[in-house]
């Protein structure tokens, strides 16, 4: 207890001397002296101490902290709640195609530039497990153009028709010509006419050569062959040239029965008559073809009284009518021109082939009854009796005596369509004087076969 109040009083003590200053005698002064505050110093840094690792014997030797277990009567457990967990379906993504294509029926199928099958009778080639993405596709198949192109699969199943283009097997020829109404001859055969401003398209050629011959009265004729290839079309351009060729016609050679025993006294016995092969014109040389004739020899012009010309030019709209007016002499005339300009040799006919022509012809191809038309033979009424058989030329001379109303001179055929009542017939002879002209005589003309 003194202990205490002991240490009670120091302590009071201690207090209460803190609370006056001494000066250096040991005397209290009355009042403390103001003390300055002197300016902190900044702290040194200290370098940071990196612990030293502890090793495992020091972890080893340390005590291990205890932790209480709560009771588990006073710890109130709470238990979780689980929300329900939702299932996500599972998509399955494809990677390749089950491509169903369609052709041809037998076409041959490459993919990707792999040969992948032929298709069936209905043209059609599954093709299992095909890559998603475009494919190179090739098919070929007979009588079809091959094709070449891309496939896409895209889906799972896909559908793919190539539309092939059947193989050509003909050509076409698409024909121009510089005049309207020229008839074009394909093989001999009269295919097509042309039309003023028109081409004229012929599809369904064969492959191979083609004979081409363009004909139109007043105009020379036009020949050419054309090699026609398989799915081309070839351009053909066909130029008229005026008054140089007629329209020819050919006639076989053969063997026929020359006039009739129930005609004129002229015009029997009837008799077989072999004649070679020839052409002669369709139709009359025309207006138009003569005028080429005079301008380029200057020759004559023909009598205006029997021709109806003025001058050198025939009547207005008369360019394809038959030439009239003109005599036997001037006719040769023209043939001789023809023959030199032309190329071959051009005559008149004789009686024998102008007979031939009508009979195995006829008027739907060979225009009879328009004039009578000069021949090449000498008349006479009672040649027939001779029954020349091989290509009768008529007589060699002309006759001194004509015979009843019919003069001596060269024979006429055909009969002119001014004749009223009068019926056209092959076998009907007449003649008439070869230096003079008439308005109903005209005339066509020969191409001997071996000249072409």
């Amino acid at each position: 207890m003194l202990n205490h109040n002991l240490f009670i009083f120091v302590l009071v003590l201690g207090c209460c001397g803190a609370a006056y200053a001494q000066d250096a005698s040991g005397r209290d002064t009355d009042k403390k002296a103001p003390v300055k505050a002197a300016t902190p110093k900044p702290a040194p840094v200290k370098a940071a101490v990196i612990p030293k690792p502890v090793s495992k014997s020091v972890k080893a030797a340390a005590k291990p902290t205890v932790v209480k277990k709560a009771n588990p009567a006073k710890v109130a457990v709470s238990k979780p709640v689980t929300a329900p967990v939702k299932k996500t379906p599972i998509v399955t993504v494809p990677t390749t195609s089950r491509v169903t294509l369609t052709a041809a029926p037998n076409a041959q199928i490459e993919l990707a530039g792999k040969m992948s099958g032929v298709a069936g009778p209905d043209g059609k080639l599954v093709l299992n497990e095909v890559p998603l993405g475009v494919h190179s596709l090739k098919v070929t198949a007979d009588g079809y153009e091959p094709w070449s192109g891309s496939l896409e699969a895209k889906t799972a199943a896909t559908d793919f028709n190539v539309a092939l283009k059947r193989r050509a097997t003909t050509g076409t020829l698409v024909i121009t010509v510089n005049q309207p109404g020229v008839d074009v001859f394909i093989n001999d055969k009269l295919s097509v006419k042309s039309v003023a401003g028109r081409s004229l398209t012929v599809e369904g050629m064969l492959p191979g050569t083609h004979q081409l011959r363009a004909v139109k009265s007043g105009f020379k004729e036009w020949r050419s062959v054309v090699k026609v290839n398989v799915a081309e079309t070839r351009p053909v351009e066909i130029v008229m040239v005026a008054g140089i060729s007629p329209e020819l016609v050919r006639v076989a050679a053969g063997e026929f029965t020359m006039g009739n025993d129930k005609g004129p006294k002229d015009s029997s016995p009837a008799h077989a008559v072999s004649l070679g092969e020839f052409e002669i014109s369709r139709r009359e040389i025309s207006n138009q073809f003569y005028k080429a004739f005079l301008e380029a020899t200057n020759y004559a012009a023909p009598n205006p009284q029997l021709s109806g010309w003025q001058g050198r030019d025939f009547p207005a709209g008369k360019a394809d009518a038959p030439m009239v007016g003109v005599t036997w002499d001037d006719a040769q005339a023209f043939c001789k021109w023809l023959s030199r300009e032309a190329g071959g040799t051009y005559r008149l006919p004789s009686e024998a082939e102008w007979e031939r022509a009508t009979r195995i012809i006829g008027s739907v191809s060979f225009l009879v009854g328009v004039t009578w038309e000069w021949c090449q033979d000498w008349y006479d009424a009672e040649y027939y009796q001779r029954k020349d058989r091989l290509s009768p030329q008529g007589p060699a001379l002309k006759p001194t005596v004509s015979k009843g109303r019919t003069p001596a001179g060269r024979v006429i055929r055909g009969g002119a369509s001014s004749v009223t009542g009068r019926v056209l017939r092959a076998f009907e002879r007449n003649a008439a004087a070869p230096e003079e002209g008439r308005n109903d005589i005209g005339f066509r003309v020969v191409r001997d076969a071996s000249s072409r």
